[in-house]
């Protein structure tokens, strides 16, 4: 099978849409929360340094051929930086870029089948499974196509790109690994009576208010999953909260709903979806063949060679091997990420795959190769801890490098504690495959509820001074059949960590005969870890150590003037906003003079849209726009039809300033009356549904006759 996904047919024309509208807002003619709305949905946001932006790429399953990871690398080094970046769901951003370069990024992405388009907003993202999936000893069966099967369908569907925030997908072929316990959808392989099948769960996942996913399904035949996937995608788009971005995700309706309404009503959705929709179609994997080299190699050190290939390498068969690509922090240089991509391109076409903790696994390598990938390591730098599998599976989000969300600078924390590890000569390896996960905020980018340790940022204050601090939480275990999130056990300032973590290390060795391991002694040394938090919370003042009140790796006092609105939740509900905002300070400024002509038309247009925008509609010119408004809301009785001449104003071009002014208390009654439909809309932005008379029945809302 095609191991890449399909690009939605109409992207080109999505791109070109949104080139318009960067040249509109370049040119002071877009307001910048509404050019937000519009560029999010396109993985584009808006880094920490003004002017600045990412673009993240979408790869299901952390796919990439050789030759993408190349152009990807010549795009960064031609618009971005000398390096980019690997996310947690297996996809690639390249920081720094322009407003002014993003369409050619975007249309260059689409010459080798790749897109950034979903991956960010409140879209259906990157659905995601292991990145060692069909060649897991373990696993049930390779759930590599359903994953590209599904993602296919659904970034064709309109109803992917308007949801009350953003979607997230797992699918997992071994319970032993994988995030499907946290993210809206998971799809875990099952086989029953012979057959193939998953276990599926809806609704967790991770942020404010964590939580793991309730059980749709003990086992659902494997042709069910889409059924399955559009069914909780429906649930979501009909009864998530699209005004307040906070409560938003999926999570928070099972809350509100409770298990037995939202499973009641998941199940409505999988039977209409069973009856109107085909299954998915799934191609057959083709043979992963792989060539030898031509010639011996040898390591350039034996004896680091021999401990490098007991970490890093995994038998597959005796003379197959799967080896962690260790990314400390997930970046790698543009020149080294080329070099990658050709020693890949010698192996074999199926080689690389980007895993949850942003390393690269390269896939079913020939022992004859493993001498040339162990000397590329060490050669390229690739990481400065090369030899050592725990520091660099340690895992970050961006913090305050590049996040405008961001408190603490985390990547500067991970460093430290990679270094003081070094430093005190710690053995990783007595550590086993604990995972340490570290957040700059509360937002959980770093993933520190499903860490065995985790780290996220907070602000601390002492007499008045604020200083940076990270809250503590231990032992989460999200294979088993009751998943646990990390339970939070503290806080100490951010100077403090790295010492705790070594002294925390410490005591886990003092009590070895107590805990079988030191994922044991996370999950249960609570008192203990607890008193280790009250010896390290201890914060002098300002002027007797100043640098407490400095974040790591910065010389500058902490601060926290710089953080900005958080961009990933962006989308319809900020256009609406945008839009109605500006309609009603147009309507505070009318001077009762001919200059409000002018105005009177942006009030009819601006409502209008915004109004249309709660229906998933965005027209492009007036004569659509009202066209739309009649069919949505005229023709079905939401609006009353003597509003018509109103509206159909700005359908013609050849009115003059005499007709807006003529009618200036009908368009103001007109603004009046969408304001008030608005208001009369649900959480979820659809019209309540109180029974009574026809236009109550259909809309919840009591009609306005123009004034």
């Amino acid at each position: 099978m095609n191991l890449q996904y399909k690009l939605p047919s109409n992207l080109l024309e999505e791109i070109e849409g949104l080139s318009g509208v960067i040249d509109e807002y370049i040119k002071g003619n877009f307001d910048s929360t509404a050019f937000k709305g519009k560029r999010v949905p396109f993985g584009i946001y808006e880094q920490r340094k003004d002017n600045t932006y990412l673009v993240r790429i979408r790869m299901p399953g952390g796919i990439i051929a050789p030759y993408q990871l190349k152009k990807v690398a010549d795009l960064s080094s031609e618009f971005g930086r000398d390096h980019f970046h690997f996310t947690t769901r297996g996809g690639i951003q390249i920081h720094y870029v322009e407003i002014t370069n993003v369409i050619e990024i975007m249309k260059k992405l689409m010459d080798i089948s790749l897109a950034s388009r979903g991956g960010g907003g409140n879209t259906t993202r990157n659905i995601i499974w292991p990145a060692d999936a069909g060649i897991d000893k373990d696993e049930l069966f390779d759930v590599t196509p359903y994953g590209i099967a599904l993602t296919n369908r659904l970034i064709s569907e309109p109803d992917s790109w308007s949801l009350p925030r953003k979607f997230k997908i797992a699918f997992t072929g071994n319970n032993s690994k994988g995030l499907t316990a946290v993210n809206d959808v998971g799809f875990i392989a099952q086989i029953k009576d012979g057959k193939k099948g998953f276990k599926v769960l809806a609704a967790g996942g991770m942020g404010a208010n964590s939580a793991t996913g309730k059980v749709m399904f003990d086992f659902l035949e494997e042709d069910k999953v889409y059924f399955a996937a559009k069914a909780v995608k429906n649930v979501f788009d009909k009864y998530g909260n699209r005004r307040n971005k906070h409560i938003a995700r999926l999570r928070f309706v099972m809350q509100r709903l409770g298990y037995d309404e939202f499973h009641k009503k998941f199940i409505e959705e999988y039977e209409d979806a069973l009856a109107k929709y085909e299954p998915l179609k799934l191609e057959e994997l083709s043979e992963m063949n792989r060539s030898e080299p031509k010639e011996v190699i040898e390591p350039i050190d034996k004896k680091l060679f021999n401990s490098w290939k007991e970490k890093f390498c995994t038998e597959y068969n005796n003379n197959l091997y799967n080896v962690e690509i260790p990314l400390f922090l997930g970046n790698l240089k543009n020149t080294t990420a080329k070099k990658l991509a050709e020693l890949a391109e010698e192996i074999g076409k199926d080689v690389i795959r980007v895993d949850h903790r942003q390393n690269i696994l390269f896939r079913l390598i020939p022992t004859g190769y493993l001498p040339k990938v162990f000397n590329f390591i060490q050669k390229e730098g690739i990481t400065p801890y090369p030899n050592d599998r725990y520091i660099n599976r340690m895992l970050s989000c961006a913090g305050t490098e590049t996040c405008k969300l961001g408190i603490c600078y985390s990547r500067g924390l991970t460093r430290a504690i990679a270094n003081s590890f070094v430093e005190n000569n710690i053995n990783t390896d007595e550590l086993g495959d604990t995972e340490i996960k570290i957040s700059g905020c509360p937002d959980n980018c770093g993933q520190h509820s499903i860490a065995d340790l985790g780290f996220f940022g907070k602000i601390g204050r002492k007499e008045g001074n604020i200083y940076p601090s990270y809250n503590i939480v231990v032992g989460a275990d999200i294979h088993k059949d009751n998943p646990e999130l990390s339970k939070f056990l503290g806080w100490i300032p951010a100077k403090s960590v790295p010492k705790f973590t070594i002294k925390l290390i410490e005591v886990f060795k003092q009590n070895k005969g107590k805990y079988k391991d030191f994922k044991n002694f996370l999950k249960n040394a609570t008192d203990e870890i607890k008193e280790l938090i009250n010896l390290f919370s201890a914060v002098p003042l300002l002027e007797e150590d100043p640098n407490y009140y400095k974040d790591w790796e910065s010389d500058k006092r902490f601060s926290v003037l710089e953080r900005g609105e958080p961009e990933c939740g962006v989308g319809h509900f900020e256009l609406i906003e945008s839009d109605f905002r500006l309609a009603a300070k147009l309507e505070r400024r009318l001077t009762n003079s001919d200059r409000d002509a002018d105005s009177l038309k942006q009030i009819i247009v601006l409502n209008s849209r915004a109004l249309l925008i709660t229906q998933g509609q965005e027209p492009q010119n007036n004569l659509e726009l009202v066209e739309r408004f009649k069919k949505t809301f005229i023709d079905k009785g939401i609006v009353n039809a003597n509003y018509t001449n109103i509206l159909s104003l700005i359908a013609n071009e050849k009115n003059g300033p005499e007709v807006y002014l003529t009618n200036k208390d009908n368009i103001i009654g007109f603004s009046k009356m969408i304001r008030d439909l608005y208001a009369s809309m649900d959480d979820s932005l659809r019209f309540k549904d109180h029974g009574g008379d026809t236009e109550k029945e259909a809309t919840g809302f009591k009609m306005h006759s123009p004034v």
